[in-house]
């Protein structure tokens, strides 16, 4: 990969960066300050649920906006939109208005790195989409996990950390704003792809985008009721509770480099195999315990191979469609990943109630089972079907099919 392409992608990389640290500092403030208010567990859970919400409805309605302003205004809206909730979330406490301000982030937050996605895409070809991807995803893992340190710097649940949170969003805005890079084509319409237009292109980009939702959400959502019941404390915890984002460090750079030499389809298998035998090593030791060091180290791989699929999504299903098709087909995989992200937390949530904490990852695992059974069916069916078509184009050129003239004659008599 040249270094032309990467200094080309830095705001963007630097934007999604900072759109990760802010979004963290969300989810680590907000629980907190409604719980110290006196707000009960289930209504602090819908009121952040909501975020998923506004996540399906970015991926639904964000295309109108860039297709009314153009990518720059419409990432400036949506980035000073989130710098304002910020703001707004230091004054207000009341749970109902945190779950509208939470509505409103999810959009505006999830049509932010749509419009940086697409722009993306545009700006790199097939064979550095791949790792470009992959440094995105590390570039938001990144901010994304270090943003806690925040918390030291304001000497805990400070509602001055919403101020850090404001200035980072700012910053992705300022940086976006300064670019000189060019903007994608504008699409011709404000819907987001079909359902059966993105099966058409890419069913392996659907398929694992709808797993990397499922797997995602239920796996950020629901890990500290299992870190909780197995009793791990200090570094430990931490590593544990951090390892979805921690094994993209370990996953991505791998996975997109082999995505841009080999079938991305196969990569896509790949990473299936590795989450199946991380998550059920982590079943295996609810029955037979592992060392501490083990557990920590399954976290990170199990995590890592999750966190890389949807990029590799975006890249499988980038591959085969035209640069004016970029923010539909993105909006469109965003609505995946919302939709997968409220059923993953529901399901698993249940399973765990009925079957105790380890049915979370045996629900991970069932996922990962069910996405390769299906990857391994579309690789079959397209493997015949190349294989049928060799015979014809082989007995076409030595002569063995009929030709124009015989079909001609026969039609004549």
């Amino acid at each position: 990969m040249s270094s032309s392409i990467l200094f080309r992608v830095r705001p963007i990389l630097f934007s999604v960066l900072m759109l990760g640290a802010g979004h963290n500092l969300f989810f680590v403030l907000l629980p907190v300050r409604l719980k110290q208010s006196g707000v009960d567990e289930s209504m602090i859970g819908f009121a952040m649920s909501l975020f998923a919400v506004g996540n399906i409805l970015a991926g639904l309605w964000a295309s109108r906006i860039v297709i009314r302003v153009g990518h720059v205004r419409a990432f400036v809206t949506t980035s000073a939109t989130l710098s304002s909730i910020a703001i707004a979330h230091s004054y207000l406490d009341d749970v109902w208005v945190t779950a509208l301000l939470r509505l409103l982030a999810g959009f505006c937050l999830y049509a932010s790195l749509i419009i940086l996605e697409s722009w993306l895409s545009v700006l790199c070809d097939r064979r550095t989409r791949g790792r470009i991807f992959g440094l995105s995803q590390i570039c938001f893992s990144l901010g994304f996990g270090t943003a806690p340190l925040f918390l030291n710097v304001a000497g805990g649940y400070d509602v001055r950390i919403f101020g850090i949170v404001s200035v980072l969003l700012s910053f992705a805005l300022v940086a976006m704003s300064m670019t000189r890079l060019p903007a994608p084509e504008i699409p011709a319409s404000a819907c987001v792809m079909s359902l059966r237009r993105l099966w058409a292109c890419s069913p392996e980009g659907m398929i694992t985008g709808f797993c990397a939702g499922l797997v995602g959400a239920a796996s950020i959502s629901l890990v500290s009721l299992y870190a909780f019941e197995k009793g791990l404390v200090g570094i430990w915890l931490a590593i544990v509770l951090g390892s979805y984002q921690l094994g993209v460090l370990v996953t991505q750079l791998p996975s997109g480099w082999l995505a841009d030499r080999f079938d991305k389809g196969a990569v896509a298998i790949g990473l299936m195999l590795l989450g199946m035998l991380g998550n059920a090593l982590i079943v295996l030791d609810a029955y037979y315990s592992l060392p501490q060091i083990a557990l920590v180290a399954l976290f990170i791989l199990s995590g890592g191979a999750g966190a890389a699929l949807f990029p590799l999504a975006v890249t499988q299903v980038f591959d085969r469609i035209g640069a004016g098709e970029a923010l539909p087909a993105t909006a469109t995989l965003k609505v995946l990943l919302g939709v997968g992200g409220i059923l993953g937390p529901l399901i698993a949530g249940f399973l765990m109630h009925r079957y105790g904490v380890v049915a979370l990852y045996c629900f991970i695992v069932a996922v990962h089972a069910a996405a390769l059974l299906l990857l391994l069916v579309r690789s079959y069916r397209s493997i015949r079907r190349e294989t049928g078509l060799q015979p014809q184009l082989r007995d076409r050129r030595h002569g063995g099919g009929p030709s124009l003239s015989g079909l001609q004659s026969g039609a004549d008599s």
